[in-house]
């Protein structure tokens, strides 16, 4: 099962390293984090928090055409992938480490293809606007 929701920047930081129960199991995944040069699990908030709020990883320019104020600013989606439950006995009380795998990949591919179809950005210059996949 997918649930997805918008969150602001300061929801975004305060969950994942003040509230979430799996610290670490976040990824920085997408084409705009390799332009970025973030990988792996998302475990500095520092960082994390200045890409939440629209600013590069060292927080020294904005990657936003202009800047948005907090309250109109969709920080991030928060997407949780859950397998179903008789899934996920069988992989943690039943020790079967390919379901697990089997989940991961997943999500992984189902990450892929939603920023391939369903991902845009608009950019503006000269007072045109283009949208980009």
């Amino acid at each position: 099962m997918l649930t997805v929701k918008n969150v602001s920047a300061k929801t975004a930081v305060e969950y994942f390293f003040r509230g979430a129960t799996q610290k670490g199991a976040a990824r920085w995944s997408g084409k705009g984090v390799e332009k970025l040069k973030l990988k792996g699990a998302i475990n500095n908030e520092e960082i994390f928090s200045n890409i939440t709020h629209g600013l590069s990883p060292d927080g020294s320019k904005f990657l936003n055409g202009r800047k948005l104020s907090s309250e109109k600013r969709r920080a991030a989606l928060d997407c949780t992938f859950s397998a179903p439950k008789t899934v996920s006995m069988m992989a943690l009380v039943g020790g079967d480490a390919r379901l697990i795998e089997a989940h991961l990949k997943a999500v992984r591919q189902s990450l892929d293809l939603a920023e391939l179809k369903y991902t845009k950005t608009r950019i503006r210059k000269d007072g045109f606007q283009k949208t980009i996949p």
